[in-house]
């Protein structure tokens, strides 16, 4: 129950806002109302109560992976669409709607891959959805609009995704040949070149100032580079002198002669060069070479001078691992071909009205706050899990998967404010 328990952390969300954004956020009685109906997929309706909890949940854990990472609190009213105008906030909840028509409709063809929760797993959602009631203020829950029975439907549609992955793509290929997946390995050094905007000029001015010419820019850009250049091959000369080429430590050669160079392990397939991340020209260095040998020149590109050492023609480990690669990328293409296709297949009419009512902005911040049982899963380490990353959404959305953990707090809560105007209409997809 690992992916489960980690929802412990949404029983402890609470709605915390610093008192000088209180003022005009709206009428202090503003609610949520969750009993009314937010999308109906298939026959079967989807409380707004749920779809604002989830809503809520992956507004707090993008706040807290902004602020960690960029130190940024302005991420939800920012315009991520001009023509529309639509916010992050917005594009947020178009997110969570999308998720949640996932969710309902694996629960509906569960079924059919004999899917279904056992009695122990029921308990534990029953719990947890009982820990966001008893941790929360009713004033913070009515906010948030979420019954007990909202959290328990939300972790219920969760835990069966997390269980149909396997056989719905129960089918797929999982061989994969070593000539498909292999890897080979290099060690590098690279040096920054200098720029207009970097190098030095004559009398100490920049070479982006105007009053330097244009020759005179060339001249010191080109002096500067020369000097990089005979850096690089003093480098790779103390390395072609070493008796053991290929166990040669090139990291500490390089700070032997500028102690800010190191080196680094890149890998590439020679099946597919440009699968890497590595610069073309050590790629094609690099292929012409044996085991442990050096190239024999500096490579010079555009930005940079390379010194590259091929380790592995075929490395074992590199090669395994990206055939692991291969095989959940097959099972992420099946599994997400089958719900394209049964939302193809579905009707799904979202309330628009009680949509707008559910607000995503900087005015009202939320936080996640997780027992000790989950402590142990790092927020980085959620932020980049195996499921969001296949699931060919955006990287905010990646960042927001719903079985992340949060990092432990314990704020109290304040008011959060959300439009309640209603309407009658709505959309059908």
């Amino acid at each position: 129950m690992r992916n489960l328990w980690k929802k412990a952390a949404a029983a402890c969300l609470t709605a915390v806002m610093g008192a000088s954004l209180l003022a005009g956020c709206g009428s202090k009685d503003a609610k949520i109302d969750g009993t009314k109906t937010a999308v109906t997929i298939n026959d079967e309706k989807v409380s707004l109560g749920a779809v604002s909890f989830q809503t809520r949940y992956r507004q707090a854990y993008m706040y807290q992976l902004y602020t960690m990472y960029l130190g940024s609190t302005q991420i939800f009213d920012q315009i991520v669409d001009e023509s529309s105008e639509k916010t992050s906030g917005d594009q947020l909840k178009e997110d969570v709607l999308d998720e949640i028509e996932e969710l309902v409709l694996l629960k509906q063809h569960a079924a059919d891959y004999d899917v279904a929760l056992t009695d122990e797993q029921k308990d534990q959602i029953a719990k947890i959805a009982q820990a966001y009631i008893d941790e929360n203020s009713e004033e913070v829950r009515a906010e948030i609009g979420a019954s007990v029975e909202d959290v328990s439907y939300l972790l219920e549609l969760q835990t069966i995704r997390d269980l149909m992955r396997e056989p719905m793509a129960a089918d797929v290929d999982t061989e994969v040949s070593d000539e498909e997946a292999q890897q080979t390995t290099v060690t590098y050094i690279s040096i920054a070149k200098e720029t207009e905007d970097s190098a030095e000029a004559p009398a100490d001015e920049s070479l982006s100032d105007e009053s330097v010419s244009e020759e005179a820019k060339a001249e010191a850009l080109d002096k500067a580079n020369a000097d990089i250049k005979a850096k690089a091959e003093q480098i790779l000369e103390k390395i072609k002198a070493e008796s053991d080429i290929a166990n040669a430590d090139m990291g500490k050669i390089a700070g032997e002669v500028d102690e800010e160079l190191t080196a680094a392990s890149g890998q590439f397939t020679t099946n597919e060069p440009t699968e890497t991340t590595l610069d073309a020209a050590m790629v094609e260095a690099a292929s012409g070479l044996k085991d442990g040998e050096l190239y024999d020149k500096v490579i010079d590109t555009d930005s940079y001078y390379y010194i590259v050492r091929l380790d592995k023609t075929f490395a074992e480990d590199e090669t395994n691992a990206k055939k692991e690669e291969i095989v959940t990328s097959r099972k992420t293409d099946a599994y997400n071909e089958l719900v394209e296709k049964w939302k193809k297949e579905a009707t799904i009419t979202v309330d628009e009205p009680a949509m707008a009512t559910l607000l995503i902005t900087d005015s009202a911040t939320y936080i996640l706050s997780q027992d000790e049982s989950a402590a142990d899963e790092s927020l980085a380490d959620e932020a980049v899990s195996d499921e969001s990353a296949a699931d060919g959404s955006s990287a905010d959305e990646s960042a927001l998967n719903e079985d992340s953990s949060a990092a432990s707090s314990d704020t109290s809560a304040a008011e959060s404010r959300a439009d309640t105007s209603s309407a009658d209409e709505s959309t059908t997809k």
